[in-house]
């Protein structure tokens, strides 16, 4: 009986309540009509609420308890509404648009602003730009979309990352810019972040924006703002996936076997000699095309997961990606995982809280790429006549050269490697007062790097052989901390806004290594590659650690006047451990200020009609660079077996090993600083369908830090094992060129477009190096010399070498010309300068050809770079197109060496059938000989070809399919497409590709680079 009665009061007093609370339900659209998917529904003052649907409706209980019930409405970029619900049930809400909300904002070093009040040279690369092209890494997003900014693959392999210059390149160091991701300040480049979890990414280019980053904004800043749940957005889940297959867009034109015997049977005959093929090389029936044999179509694979939203003043993103690429080059391939979980918390009116966390794991397999033992190298130099595999199977051996098999090598090849990366930061904000707030964060960077190898034993021949098998195994660690303290202040009154931020900051960072190389292993199957299974009781050991520290003040104001008139000034102080006590400091400030012309009353019959924005901007401002090793300033010493002393006499004689300076120390040099004037023009017409961007630039670097010869008499050399020599504050370095960006865009009905390009250049010159020390600096040595010479006068890095003047045609010829060993057939050099009695150089021709004729022959620096893109939408249908390119470089083609001259027995490029063969028939290519007393493969013009090209980039055909179809299947958005890369490739370069990268002293030097591949893929994107 009781039991009856307590289940009656229940039933009696859930009806009570139900009855007593009201049922409402209604839809929320945009102000055409269009519903809001995802809106927030909550009843104020309580956390109760709901999100609308597909079709933008909503369904919400209002509990009894309730008086007076009103309804909040919010979403992300529109003006939040309030509705008291009094007696109404149904409920239909519109929502307009926030202007002020929408207003392009563009992020800056600590903070934002509206891309209206900046006065500094900031360019900014948005997800819809990044999301129609699928791409492996951050950096190659950048490539051809910003203008001023240079980036060029490092190469074609797998996880192979970029170079990135920003206006020119300012210092024979290192030239990268900063990259700070989430407000974190990033060691070495952001390839390990996935570019799918970008938000937007802005260019800071000129002194007067990245002066605020002091030290190390010397060549430029890249600031990564990853994605977040933002207020007002209900839960969204995106799934985005593409499967691609590579290939070789182009493949070298080289001779077959019976070509390679013509060749060669020439080349010996005009050298007195005969050319006799050697078994098991000597069959016509064998041409190898070693090319095909390396290569290989390669697929490729990314799939990304992530979930978004808002919910009670929590903003959370969380993600996951996985990317899989194998190499055109077989044996090659590289693998990342990234987890990355981004949020923030409303923890009270006046505090807000958030995180930033990623973590990256990339591991893959790499193959030798140096000019010695590459496997495209190799595949362009073994003759065709030996097989890849024998008769028995085996590794085929040419008996021509010492060149190893290069699918020998792929076979063998066991280097992996194993990267995680560990990033995130924590912060807290408090407001304290109106528009006071105060910032804390504090952020890790925790990288660890496994490498392993394991080389086996093998016997092709007596040249490509290993009698002795290792493994090795190295590790490092590097682990930094950054701790930043930032108070920030920004008030409007009457017509005045004002924005200042003081902050100081903290950062170290600590490497570690070790390595160990074993020999002897007990086998050689996977599972016995390691170092306890090596028997050999004298492992090769190695270990080091590095620090450095740096601790920073900075300041910065913008103040606006009537929306008219812009002023921006920033300071920073610099303390690096880099430098010895007496110089560790730097100042580094900038000033910047902007003119709103179109707000000026004078411009008001012009505004709103064919005039929608004009702007002029001028910048200036220092800032400094410290990227050198981390104790130059201090004498290093080591211990070798070649600074032993024989104390005693007789037979006590002991052996003592001491100590020898392994480098030397300077500690005068102080901070590298570049000083940049910027002036430019912002301009928006037409209702805003037209703009244009136009910068003009100077930016000279001083006290560049530069290693400074050691004279040979004090006693120290810094060949190779000895001494280093000091880094010094030597010369200056002027980069000074402009930068246009045109954007034209316009709806019309269901179809929609916009055209997008930009063009930059960039004047290069060396103007000093200090003193009489220091002449030039020479680099990029290969067989035939040193390449590049950078001096006063010349951009860095510039081609150095003899001037061909065409190929002597007959004796007469040779015999007019001062030209030792020359012959009809060989080529010609200019004759420019000549030595005095005393050795010393005299302009003008002499009579005689010697090293005193050697000149510039060409630049790495391009005349230009430029991009274009074009978008075009039509109802479900979308199309982007997208070419880059550069103009007016050199490269320096060192596989001429090999390929284009009878003195080595390496295979041919089909050029080479066109060598002279008496008077009049080439002008280009010289005779064949296989001795070559002219020396025609010296550093010579000869090697010089335009680098220029224009790439189809990337192009993209995407459907989206019909809203109403795919809400049936619960989702709210699905769009498929099809992708190709590097599609065309238009250049006059000879070379497997025109985008070749390298050192500063050292760009453009092609040994053999690994290629772009050419990419086909399709992919969707998927939205619940």
């Amino acid at each position: 009986m009781r039991l009856l009665l307590l289940s009656l009061m229940v039933t009696l007093v859930s009806f009570s309540a139900f009855a007593q609370s009201k049922l409402i339900s209604g839809n929320v659209t945009d102000a055409a009509g269009e519903p809001i998917v995802g809106a927030n529904v909550v009843i104020k003052g309580t956390t109760q609420g709901t999100m609308t649907d597909l079709d933008g409706k909503f369904n919400l209980s209002i509990p009894a308890d309730i008086s007076s019930p009103v309804l909040q409405i919010r979403f992300i970029g529109y003006e939040s509404k309030e509705i008291t619900v009094g007696n109404q049930t149904s409920f239909s809400i519109a929502l307009a648009e926030d202007i002020e909300q929408l207003e392009e904002v563009v992020v800056v070093g600590y903070g934002i602003q509206k891309k209206s009040d900046l006065t500094g040279s900031i360019a900014t690369v948005s997800p819809e730009d990044m999301n129609k092209t699928a791409i492996p890494n951050v950096s190659q997003a950048l490539q051809g979309r910003v203008a001023g900014v240079n980036i060029t693959a490092a190469s074609g392999a797998p996880g192979a990352g970029t170079r990135v210059r920003i206006r020119g390149v300012g210092t024979v160091n290192d030239a990268s810019p900063l990259y700070v991701v989430d407000g974190f300040i990033v060691n070495g480049s952001i390839d390990h972040i996935n570019p799918n979890d970008i938000k937007s990414i802005s260019v800071l280019k000129d002194a007067s924006a990245t002066a605020i980053y002091g030290a190390r904004g010397a060549n430029g800043v890249i600031l990564v703002t990853t994605k977040n749940g933002s207020e007002g957005q209900g839960t969204k889940i995106t799934y985005d996936a593409y499967y691609g297959v590579q290939e070789a867009w182009k493949a070298p034109d080289m001779l077959n076997s019976e070509e390679y015997l013509m060749v060669m049977t020439k080349a010996y005959e005009n050298a007195g000699s005969t050319f006799n093929m050697v078994a098991p090389s000597n069959d016509l029936g064998v041409s190898t095309n070693w090319f095909e044999e390396v290569t290989q179509v390669a697929p490729m694979q990314n799939h990304n997961l992530s979930v978004s939203g808002s919910k009670e003043g929590l903003n959370y993103y969380l993600s996951a990606g996985y990317f899989d690429q194998e190499g055109i080059v077989k044996g090659s391939n590289y693998e990342r995982l990234n987890v990355r979980l981004n949020g923030d918390y409303q923890a009270k009116d006046y505090l807000r809280i958030g995180t930033n966390l990623t973590l990256a794991n990339a591991k893959g397999k790499t193959l030798p790429t140096d000019f010695y033992h590459g496997i495209i190298n190799a595949a362009q130099k073994v003759d065709p006549l030996t097989p890849a595999y024998d008769a028995n199977g085996l590794w085929g051996s040419s008996p021509y050269m010492d060149i190893n098999n290069p699918v020998g090598t792929i076979e063998r090849a066991n280097n992996r490697y194993s990267n995680l990366r560990v990033t995130g930061n924590a912060y807290a904000e408090v407001e304290i007062l109106k528009g006071l707030k105060a910032k804390s964060a504090f952020s890790m960077d925790l990288l660890r790097n496994d490498s392993y190898n394991m080389e086996p034993i093998f016997n092709v021949s007596p040249d490509e052989n290993n009698l002795r098998n290792t493994v090795f195994r190295g590790y490092g660690a590097t682990n930094t901390w950054l701790w930043e303290n930032t108070l920030s202040y920004n008030k409007t009154f009457d017509k005045h806004t004002v924005s200042a931020l003081v902050g100081y900051t903290a950062q170290e960072s600590r490497f570690e290594s070790l390595g160990v190389t074993r020999a002897d292993l007990l086998g050689e199957n996977e599972a016995l590659q390691y170092i306890s299974s090596a028997t050999n009781l004298e492992p090769q050991v190695y270990g080091s650690a590095a620090e450095w520290a740096m601790l920073s003040t900075l300041a910065r104001v913008n103040y606006s006047y009537d929306d008219r008139y812009l002023v921006t000034a920033n300071f920073r102080r610099d303390g690096s451990s880099k430098f010895g006590p007496e110089n560790r400091y730097g100042n580094f400030m900038s000033f910047s200020t902007g003119w709103k012309v179109i707000n000026e009353a004078f411009m008001s019959d012009l505004k709103g009609g064919l005039l929608d924005d004009l702007k002029v901007r001028a910048g200036w401002g220092q800032i400094g660079n410290d990227k050198i090793g981390n104790y130059e300033f201090a004498t290093a010493y080591r211990s070798l077996g070649r600074y032993a002393y024989i104390f005693g006499v007789g037979g006590s004689e002991t052996s003592t090993v001491g100590l020898g300076p392994m480098s030397i120390g300077n500690t005068a040099i102080s901070w590298e600083s570049t000083e940049t004037t910027n002036l430019g023009l912002d301009v928006a017409l037409l209702d805003g369908r037209l703009e244009a961007n136009l910068d003009y630039f100077i930016r000279d670097t001083k006290d560049m830090l530069i290693q400074e010869p050691v004279p040979m008499y004090i006693g120290f050399n810094s060949t190779t094992g000895g001494t280093i020599a000091p880094i010094t504050n030597l010369g200056s370095v002027r980069n000074k060129g402009w930068e246009a960006v045109l954007t034209w865009k316009e709806t019309r009905g269901d179809f929609s477009y916009s055209v997008s390009g930009n063009l930059s250049s960039v004047n290069n010159e060396v103007l000093s190096f200090g003193n009489d020390l220091v002449e030039f600096v020479s680099s990029g040595t290969f067989q035939a010399g040193a390449t590049t010479r950078t001096t006063p006068g010349q951009p860095i890095g510039a081609f150095y070498g003899y001037v061909v003047d065409g190929i002597f045609q007959n004796q007469a010829e040779v015999d007019a010309h001062g030209q030792p060993n020359a012959r009809p057939g060989d080529f010609r050099y200019k004759d420019i300068n000549g030595y005095d009695s005393e050795g010393n150089l005299v302009e003008g021709p002499d009579g005689v050809i010697n090293d005193a004729d050697r000149d510039f022959i060409g630049s790495p620096m391009p005349d230009f770079t430029y991009g274009l893109t074009l978008n075009a939408e039509y109802k479900g249908f979308d199309v982007s197109v997208f070419f880059q390119g550069v103009q007016g470089n050199e490269l320096f083609n060192a596989m001429k060496y090999f390929n284009m001259t009878g003195g080595f027995p390496y295979n041919k490029n089909r050029e080479i059938l066109n060598a002279w063969n008496g008077e009049g028939t080439s002008n280009e290519v010289p005779r064949l000989d296989a001795n070559d007393p002219n020396n025609n493969l010296r550093v010579s013009s000869f090697y010089i070809e335009d680098g220029s090209y224009l790439r189809l980039k990337n192009v993209q055909l995407g459907y989206t399919l019909p809203s109403e179809l795919v809400k049936k299947a619960g989702m709210q958005r699905v769009r498929v497409y099809a992708s190709a890369q590097n599609l065309l490739t238009f250049t006059n370069y000879s070379g497997l590709d025109p985008e070749i990268s390298g050192g500063a002293l050292s760009t453009g030097l092609d040994y053999g680079t690994y290629p772009q591949a050419r990419t086909m893929m399709f992919g969707a994107n998927i939205a619940f």
